[in-house]
């Protein structure tokens, strides 16, 4: 997961612009599901510890009590790439 264009262009945000783009994540207003900020958050765990994600640690942080699915993960991984372009063009 760590080669994901998500992971990249989270990675490239300074600190400020990814606390603001935390906010955008977890505003109910733009983001109903709160898988995705369950997703963001633990990426920016991942940044912020220097260690890479991996979609499996990812999808139990997301969903602990599910059986994995590696759809389930891109599904959110898109969605939320999606809200951090929504914001940037």
């Amino acid at each position: 997961m760590q080669n994901t264009l998500l992971f990249d262009v989270l990675s490239s945000l300074n600190h400020h612009e990814r606390k603001d783009f935390a906010k955008f994540v977890g505003s109910p207003f733009f983001n109903t599901k709160p898988q995705i900020v369950a997703l963001h958050d633990y990426l920016a765990q991942c940044i912020t510890n220097q260690q890479p994600p991996e979609a499996l640690t990812a999808f139990e942080a997301v969903f602990p009590t599910e059986k994995y699915e590696v759809a389930k993960v891109r599904m959110l991984a898109s969605t939320l790439l999606g809200h951090f372009f929504s914001i940037c063009f």
